[in-house]
């Protein structure tokens, strides 16, 4: 029986951000970005506490040991500290000891800390999917919260991506410029002395270290990736209609390949030619057999098979006399010729 109105149920996950999240972006030139993340920062701060969301675990340590000598209390999260650390700053995170956590993505799945006042994207993330994942840290169980991205003149496309994904546009902010940039000396000072810190602890030498394995190790895999989708092919077995004769590269380093063996020599014979005025005869059609011809039938087919030799001998003959009886007529002629020029 046919459903006149039928229910469709569409199970398809569709990921967007709560009604309550106030979005906004900061348009801000790549070389200052540092500079507006601690203003905001500083301006943010006491409303509440504040997640920085960056991309990469280097970033994330440059920042929080940059924070940290600006007098902003934070702790780092991403995925190349111990276990023992991470908890540690969670739990600071959690209790309110702490208001300010520089994470990576790592964090942006699976944090329930239902009192983030927050979230700020140092970079705009790659797709649409991890900008939602970050801002569903904040404005959790109708409560509300705020996002606010830095936006650089390479990001213009990702944040066009975003806004399609969403369906909502993100509110401008615009502090004042002059405000904001009194800070580049602390800012830059601060952040020098990070990287030297970084230096001396061996972060990043480390981080160097994994860079180049990972990078290896993919490089590895793209060439072992052709070689495995080529091996089934030279491991597949031969069809029915396959040929006999086997590869030696697929065989083993003791095993030869079985090859048929060669023919007998015919034996040869002189041609007999015939006079040179007579006309060459016609030679008897060759004989010719089909290759793997069964001898399961009559005896007259095994009597037939076994004077084959002789009848393909005696054709053999045959063309080699007529090609002589050819070759000596064409010479008389050439004799003739001969003479009757020369008188």
């Amino acid at each position: 029986m046919a459903l006149t109105k039928p229910f469709v149920a569409d199970l398809a996950r569709r990921e967007t951000v709560v009604s309550t999240l106030k979005q906004e972006y900061v348009f801000v030139p790549a070389a200052v970005r540092d500079v507006y993340l601690v203003y905001l920062l500083r301006q943010i701060i006491a409303e509440g506490s504040v997640i920085v969301f960056t991309s990469t675990c280097r970033s994330c340590e440059v920042l929080a040991a940059m924070l940290n000598g600006l007098d902003v209390p934070c702790a780092a999260l991403h995925s190349q500290q111990p276990q023992v650390r991470r908890l540690a700053s969670l739990v600071k995170f959690k209790q309110g000891t702490l208001q300010l956590l520089i994470a990576t993505d790592v964090a942006a799945r699976g944090l329930d800390i239902p009192e983030v006042g927050c979230v700020l994207h140092h970079n705009v993330p790659a797709t649409p999917a991890d900008y939602i994942h970050r801002c569903g840290r904040t404005a959790r169980a109708g409560r509300s919260g705020r996002a606010l991205a830095l936006v650089t003149q390479y990001d213009v496309e990702l944040l066009l991506a975003i806004e399609a994904a969403i369906g909502a546009k993100l509110e401008p902010l615009e502090p004042t410029e002059a405000v904001v940039l009194a800070l580049m000396p602390e800012v830059s000072s601060a952040s020098r002395a990070a990287i030297l810190s970084l230096a001396e602890n061996g972060f990043l030498q480390r981080e160097k270290e994994r860079r180049a394995k990972k990078r290896a190790q993919q490089a590895e895999e793209a060439q072992s990736a052709p070689e495995a989708s080529l091996a089934p092919h030279a491991q597949a077995s031969p069809g029915p209609e396959a040929s006999s004769y086997t590869s030696t590269d697929a065989l083993g380093a003791d095993e030869t390949p079985a090859l048929p063996p060669p023919a007998p020599p015919q034996a040869a014979s002189r041609p007999q030619s015939s006079s040179s005025g007579s006309k060459p005869s016609k030679a008897a059609a060759p004989v010719r057999f089909k290759e793997g011809a069964t001898a399961a039938g009559s005896t007259s087919n095994q009597k037939s098979k076994g004077n084959a030799p002789s009848k393909a001998k005696a054709a053999f003959r045959a063309r080699a006399a007529v090609g002589a009886a050819v070759g000596t007529a064409w010479s008389g002629k050439s004799r003739k010729r001969e003479r009757d020029t020369s008188q």
